[in-house]
C-alpha cells in the first residue's frame, strides 16, 4: 500500500473524483487502481470562499514498485504505526506528575496520564482561555503586550489563536539535526 499526501476535492465533487485523482496523482490508468483506503479527512476553509475536503488515503495499486521509482512528491509506501502507552511503574508515587505548560503538548500529556490513572499537576503561567482572548485584542489594536498572557501564553497555548494547525517544524533544517 502507498500513502499519498492529501488530495483536495471540492464540495461539488465526490468519491469517483476521489479515484480518478489519485490515479492521476500516481500516473497510473484507472484498472491499475486496486482499491484505496480512507485514511484521514479534513476541511479546508482557509481560502475564502472555496471551501474542500482534504483526503490522505492509501492506495493499493498494481506494480507497486514502479510506482515509487517513478518518485512521485509525497507518494510513499505506507509504514503502519501504533501509539504505545508507556508502562506505568510499579512504586507509587509520592508527588503527582507535574506538568508545565497547557498548550496542546501539555493538555494531552495532563489526558494521558489521567487516563493511566495518575492525577497530573498542571501549571501555567499564563491566563484562562477568555481572558487571553481579551489581552490578544488589545494587544491586536492597542499593541499593548501582556508578557505573561498572550498569544504565545496561557491556557490552551498558541494553537488557541492559530488556523487550527499545529506545525512540529521537525523537517526544517534550522530547527532540528
Amino acid at each position: 500500500m502507498l500513502k499519498l499526501p492529501p488530495i483536495r476535492l471540492e464540495l461539488q465533487e465526490d468519491e469517483s473524483d476521489l479515484r480518478r485523482k489519485i490515479a492521476r496523482l500516481l500516473g497510473i490508468r484507472d484498472g491499475d487502481l486496486i482499491g484505496y483506503e480512507l485514511l484521514r479527512q479534513s476541511v479546508d476553509a482557509r481560502q475564502r470562499g472555496r471551501v474542500s475536503i482534504a483526503h490522505t488515503v492509501a492506495a493499493e495499486v498494481r506494480n507497486e514498485n514502479r510506482v515509487l521509482r517513478a518518485r512521485r512528491p509525497g507518494v510513499a509506501r505506507l509504514v503502519l504505526e501504533s501509539y504505545r502507552y508507556a508502562q506505568p511503574g510499579m512504586e507509587p508515587l509520592v508527588d503527582p506528575p507535574v506538568i508545565v505548560g497547557m498548550g496542546p503538548a501539555g493538555l494531552f500529556a495532563g489526558l494521558v496520564l489521567s487516563q493511566m490513572g495518575y492525577r497530573p499537576l498542571l501549571l501555567e503561567r499564563g491566563e484562562d482561555v477568555e481572558s487571553r482572548r481579551r489581552q490578544v485584542s488589545a494587544f491586536w489594536s492597542s499593541g499593548q503586550l501582556d508578557g505573561e498572557s498572550n498569544v504565545q501564553f496561557g491556557e490552551g497555548g498558541a494553537g488557541t489563536f492559530s488556523d487550527g494547525k499545529l506545525t512540529t517544524l521537525i523537517r526544517d533544517p534550522r530547527c532540528c539535526n
